[in-house]
């Protein structure tokens, strides 16, 4: 008796023949076909797209993702928008994650999950530029005859992150700009 096997090779099923096991007998003949087909890839396509609506200024590729799963390939890379980047990956669970960088908040699509045979995921994540806060407080010493209160003040801030004016406050008032330069002045 005899039996023809191979060593598995990732994502190649094999077919043997008939003539790949059974008996044989002296001077007999047999023929083994051993055929392999290669399966259809498993795969997740990653696309970054990064929103820079409050002054931020970075790109898909300042951004490192990171695949787990079944032997993902590549398994950490820098961030492509559209068409994105293919990950091979085996069947099974998988998560797709990155590294924060600061100043955006992420969004994931379809980033996690579980993945069969031949079966195309795609991932998307997106990255929002958050916009800065500045928190003008205003405070007034009276101990030498003065009787202004802080809403006594104007306040102005100007420059390319933004322009507010607004009265003076010793809780503090709190601004949304861009990223950007700001100067802060005051008037009566």
């Amino acid at each position: 008796t005899y039996n023809v096997t191979e060593l598995l090779v990732a994502g190649y099923a094999a077919s043997f023949s008939s003539g790949c096991s059974g008996n044989i007998t002296n001077g007999e003949v047999k023929v083994c076909n051993i055929t392999n087909d290669d399966t259809p890839a498993t795969k997740i396509i990653v696309i970054k797209k990064v929103i820079n609506n409050n002054g931020g200024t970075a790109t898909p590729s300042n951004f490192t993702i990171n695949v787990s799963g079944n032997s993902p390939f590549p398994a950490s890379f820098s961030g492509q928008g559209f068409p994105g980047t293919i990950v091979n990956i085996g069947t099974g669970a998988y998560n797709v994650s990155e590294i924060p960088l600061a100043g955006y908040a992420a969004s994931f699509s379809g980033c996690s999950g579980n993945i069969s045979a031949g079966e195309t995921r795609e991932c998307n994540i997106t990255n929002d530029d958050l916009p800065a806060t500045l928190i003008v407080i205003k405070n007034v010493i009276n101990n030498n005859t003065g009787a202004l209160v802080p809403s006594s003040f104007i306040i102005s801030v100007n420059g390319t992150a933004g322009n507010a004016t607004f009265k003076g406050s010793s809780a503090g008032v709190n601004l949304t700009l861009n990223a950007g330069t700001y100067n802060v002045t005051e008037g009566f």
